[in-house]
Order: C-alpha cells, then sequence, then structure tokens
C-alpha cells in the first residue's frame, strides 16, 4: 500500500491539527478502510504546493457502523455532540445546507473568506484507490488528484470560480494525465469548447480575481496567476483533448476537437487562411511552434492533417502498427481497414495476435516493447510540458 508523506498548507494544516482528533474519534476506519477521506483544493496544495488553501474538504464514507453526515441529521442529539466539540476546537458558526452537507466555520467573525471544515456524504466521482497520507504524526486517507479534480469538473465546470481555473491550469503542468481522466468522466468535446468559450470571454475578470484572492503562489508559476483562464484553456487543449483536425470544407479551413468522451466532433471554428486555424490549434497545445510551418505545409500539401494530443509516436509504413499516446490507450492500424483503439497495451497485444501480426509466443515481449515506448512518450511529453512552465 501506497503512503504519502504531505505538510498542508496553513490555514488547512492548523485546522486539521485542531479537528484530527474528532474526526478519528467519529468518523475515523482502520489501516485498511476509509472512515473518511480528505479532499479539495487543500489536498492538491499540499501535493503540489500551489497556492494556500482555507478550507478543509472531508467526504464521509457512509459504511456500516460509521455515523455519516446524514445520519447526524436524523439524530439531533448526536450532531449537537459534534456541535459542541467543533466549537471546543475553534467553530464559531455552523451551517448545514442540506441532509448530506455540513459545514463549520472557524478563525476571526468578520473575516470575508475563514477557514471552514466541510463535512460531506457522497459518492467518489472516480473509483480509483484512495491514498494513505501521513502529515505531521497525523495518518488519514486522501482523495487521489483525478478524484478531486473530476469533482472540480462535474460540479462546477459551467461557472467555475477561479482557483478551480488556477487547479486546473496548474494540473497541466504538474499532473495532465489526472487531468485527462477527470475530464473524460463527463461531457464530450462540445463542452470542453463550452468551457473554453467561457474562459476566453472572462479572461480579464479571473486574471483580476486571481491576483486578488489567490495567495502563496511560488514565484515559478506566478505567470499562471496572472492569466489563469489562458493557461487553463491551453491545459484543457493540451490533456482533455485527445485529438485536433484542420480539415478543408466549403471553402475555409475548419478545426475539430475530440476527446475521449465521444467519437464525433465539435467544430471549433473556421478560417480563411490556413495559418490561422493552424495557429489556432498550436494554442491549445497540439502543435509545437516550432512545428508550425511543417504543419501548414504538409496541410497544403494533404488537404487536412490530423494530430493527436498528448503527442504521440507514428508509424510511416503502410503496414499493421500501433500508436501508443501517454494516456495508455493504443490505436491499432491495418492498411486499408478502420483503426481500433485498445484502452491498454495487453488488450491491443491480444488484438494484434487475432490479426496475425503477433505470435501468443512474443505476447510479452510485445507488451514490454510497447510499454517502454509508452514510457517514451510520456517523458517526452512532460519534458514539453516543463518547459512552458
Amino acid at each position: 500500500m501506497r503512503t504519502e508523506q504531505v505538510v498542508l498548507p496553513e490555514p488547512g494544516r492548523t485546522l486539521l491539527r485542531r479537528v484530527y482528533p474528532l474526526l478519528e474519534r467519529r468518523l475515523g476506519g482502520d489501516s485498511a478502510r476509509a472512515g473518511y477521506i480528505i479532499g479539495g483544493g487543500t489536498m492538491l496544495a499540499a501535493r503540489w504546493g500551489h497556492r494556500a488553501s482555507k478550507d478543509l474538504d472531508i467526504k464521509v464514507n457512509n459504511t456500516e457502523g460509521y455515523r455519516a453526515v446524514s445520519r447526524m441529521h436524523d439524530e439531533p442529539m448526536l450532531e449537537a455532540s459534534l456541535d459542541r466539540e467543533m466549537h471546543a476546537a475553534g467553530a464559531h458558526t455552523k451551517k448545514r445546507s442540506s441532509q448530506l452537507e455540513l459545514m463549520y466555520i472557524f478563525g476571526a467573525q468578520d473575516d470575508q473568506d475563514p477557514p471552514r471544515i466541510e463535512l460531506v456524504e457522497l459518492a467518489p466521482k472516480l473509483r480509483g484507490q484512495v491514498i494513505r497520507t501521513e502529515s505531521e504524526g497525523m495518518s488519514f486517507w486522501s482523495a487521489t488528484n483525478e478524484e478531486i479534480l473530476a469533482g472540480k469538473w462535474i460540479d462546477r465546470r459551467d461557472d467555475s470560480p477561479v482557483r478551480d481555473v488556477f487547479d486546473f491550469a496548474v494540473a497541466g503542468v504538474r499532473d495532465g494525465h489526472a487531468l485527462q481522466r477527470a475530464m473524460a468522466t463527463e461531457g464530450t468535446a462540445r463542452d470542453l469548447d463550452a468551457m473554453v468559450e467561457r474562459l476566453a470571454s472572462a479572461q480579464e475578470r479571473y486574471g483580476a480575481e486571481g491576483r486578488r484572492t489567490i495567495h502563496g503562489i511560488p514565484p515559478q508559476i506566478e505567470h499562471i496567476r496572472e492569466d489563469p483562464a489562458r493557461f487553463c484553456a491551453w491545459a484543457i487543449g493540451r490533456w482533455a483533448l485527445t485529438a485536433v483536425e484542420i480539415t478543408r470544407d466549403r471553402g475555409q479551413w475548419a478545426v475539430t476537437t475530440r476527446c475521449r468522451a465521444e467519437n464525433e466532433g465539435a467544430t471549433r471554428g473556421r478560417y480563411e487562411r490556413l495559418e490561422e486555424a493552424v495557429e489556432h490549434v498550436a494554442a491549445l497545445g497540439g502543435i509545437a511552434n516550432e512545428e508550425i510551418d511543417r504543419t501548414i505545409a504538409q496541410a497544403r500539401g494533404d488537404g487536412g492533417i490530423s494530430r493527436t494530443c498528448p503527442g504521440n509516436q507514428l508509424s510511416q509504413t503502410t503496414g499493421p502498427s500501433m500508436e501508443v499516446d501517454a494516456r495508455g490507450s493504443v490505436a491499432i492500424r491495418d492498411f486499408g481497414c478502420a483503426p481500433s483503439v485498445a484502452p491498454t497495451i495487453e488488450q491491443a497485444v491480444e488484438i494484434a495476435i487475432e490479426r496475425g501480426w503477433e505470435s501468443r509466443e512474443r505476447a510479452q515481449t510485445a507488451i514490454a516493447e510497447l510499454k517502454e515506448l509508452q514510457r517514451q512518450v510520456i517523458a517526452k511529453e512532460q519534458a514539453l510540458t516543463l518547459t512552458l512552465e
């Protein structure tokens, strides 16, 4: 079992130390089962060190033997007992917004953005594993990065607060694969397009809000806080979209995007000049700046071009080929046949064996070769991403 060591940002760090004993006593699980799970921006900040965070988001498992938030709602004496303990730990106000959500507010009475603890009884967005986490003598379960980002994407993508926009943007640099898995949980390329459009329309507002409300920024990502909408759009284009296509349609160049959630694409824009279309795609992270001229020439010659994002290694032969990408999926192409996609390398090799490309005896060797290729692809993507900080 993997255990991570983190230091929470203030004031979440002090807040958890105050309430940790009562959380363990009332909601704690054991070494193999979580009674409660800490998530939210505070956990992202503990791992990435990218900003301060004032709240603790605590998901309560409705497991037999534990008092979950809804049960407290039905048993007033139980909730009143918790109220007294939270008050002793420093909470001055309680808010119950629903049967499944309970909030305790700490800090000064006149604080406009006070530290708070939210207890929520809520099923996880993903079925990923939780992480056993230790912090300065405290041991608890925490949500994975993709689980936290999926919650922000699913619950608030239509009206994302600036802290979520900033978290998505930083995820594009710190953990792009988690962002990719989170945004594949729900929605389509049209939802991604819609969010990019909202980011563009509110770019100045997000920049102003970021400078005013997001604190504790390390110097190397200060530029992201200055323009979180722009870098969030870049992160979506680089990690959430699986393909960007430029095609000639009705006398104009059309840019179409696709994502893992659907096969049909969404048209992002039409341009009279090919250069404008390519620059648009480059802004999404699908084409590196040094490749723009070559891409324009290729598109002119072929009448169109398809770019898979994140970048992968493509076979230039007309024979059977496998394209391994940084997401973990494999596109299998056989000349004259429609391509098929396998979600894992092992399944891709099984398809290759069925088609006669590989022998059963070579299966493990083929898997090892493809996994090494994938490792190289991921390393290449990470190296490219880091140059964009």
